[in-house]
């Protein structure tokens, strides 16, 4: 009711003033997924930090992974690499959260080109540097 009211209000009388080009493409899919993203992502990190707090090791892990997931399937690549530093070096991040997050992301380097896949394996050996499982991750020391 209150949209239709508001887009009374807005149209009234205007359309023989405004005349826009007819739309050669339709963005709004893309503009929707781009807002709900962010929104995905916020919310998922509220949920990993209460995971995390509660050394839920399991429900941490899916979280990370789907964080880490959202963004790849985005193909917001930058911003999955930052994902990862941030996320892997919170205080009191569960190990088995990081190594599963490392090993879904170390299979996505075959999909990579050969620049995101320098920076995939500079930032995994990044985060995993110094830990015990770092010779099991199969990154270079």
């Amino acid at each position: 009711m209150a949209d239709e009211a508001a887009s009374t209000v807005v149209n009234r009388g205007l359309d023989s003033l405004v005349k826009d080009p007819r739309a050669t493409q339709d963005f709004s899919a893309e503009a929707d997924t781009a807002g709900r993203l962010d929104e995905a992502l916020d919310a998922l990190a509220v949920l990993e930090k209460k995971a995390r707090q509660a050394s839920d090791a399991a429900t941490c892990s899916r979280l990370l992974v789907e964080m880490a997931t959202l963004l790849y399937n985005a193909k917001q690549f930058d911003r999955l690499l930052e994902m990862i530093h941030t996320m892997t070096k919170k205080r009191g991040q569960l190990k088995r959260a990081v190594a599963d997050l490392v090993h879904v992301c170390m299979g996505w380097l075959d999909n990579l080109d050969r620049k995101q896949q320098y920076a995939m394996v500079d930032t995994l050996s990044e985060v995993t540097e110094g830990s015990i499982t770092h010779d099991g991750f199969g990154l270079p020391p």
